[in-house]
């Protein structure tokens, strides 16, 4: 933000012309203080090989849990055995 300057000019302002009650919804609890939620693990669905021109790496694809939603994403092997080993042991 230090790259913006702090002024603007007068042309820039607009009057605003609205009926409706501005309404902020309230700030969540399990909010963290860097405005992240806490997601959680729940399955590992697929693997592949990612190749670039050097090298290959091991992509692992996850399903999260946040806020009662889940979502997939493909993470990398290496990220994951390092954030989450248990999920990774031999029996």
């Amino acid at each position: 933000m230090e790259a913006f300057h702090n002024l603007f000019h007068v042309s820039q302002l607009r009057k605003c012309l609205s009926d409706q009650d501005v309404y902020i919804p309230e700030i969540r609890s399990d909010l963290g203080t860097n405005l992240t939620l806490e997601t959680r693990l729940v399955r590992i669905l697929d693997r592949m090989e990612k190749e670039t021109r050097n090298k290959t790496t091991q992509m692992i694809k996850v399903i999260w849990e946040c806020n009662g939603r889940e979502e997939k994403t493909w993470e990398t092997e290496e990220r994951m055995k390092a954030q989450f080993p248990k999920w990774f042991e031999q029996h």
